[in-house]
C-alpha cells in the first residue's frame, strides 16, 4: 500500500473518532446548559409562589 493512501486511511479513521467524541461532549455541554436554565426558571417560580403565599398569610 502506498504511503499517502495509508496516511489518508489513518486520518479518516482517527478523524471520525475525534468527531464522534467531540459531538458527544458538545451535546453534554448543551444539555447541562438547558438543565441549568430550567433549574433557574423553576427556582424563580417557586420563589414567586413562596412570596405570594407568605404575603397572603
Amino acid at each position: 500500500m502506498e504511503e499517502h493512501v495509508y496516511l489518508i486511511t489513518l486520518a479518516a479513521f482517527f478523524g471520525t473518532v475525534i468527531v464522534v467524541f467531540g459531538m458527544r461532549a458538545f451535546a453534554a455541554v448543551q444539555q447541562a446548559k438547558l438543565r441549568g436554565a430550567a433549574h433557574n426558571e423553576t427556582a424563580a417560580a417557586l420563589a414567586a409562589i413562596q412570596s405570594s403565599s407568605s404575603s397572603a398569610c
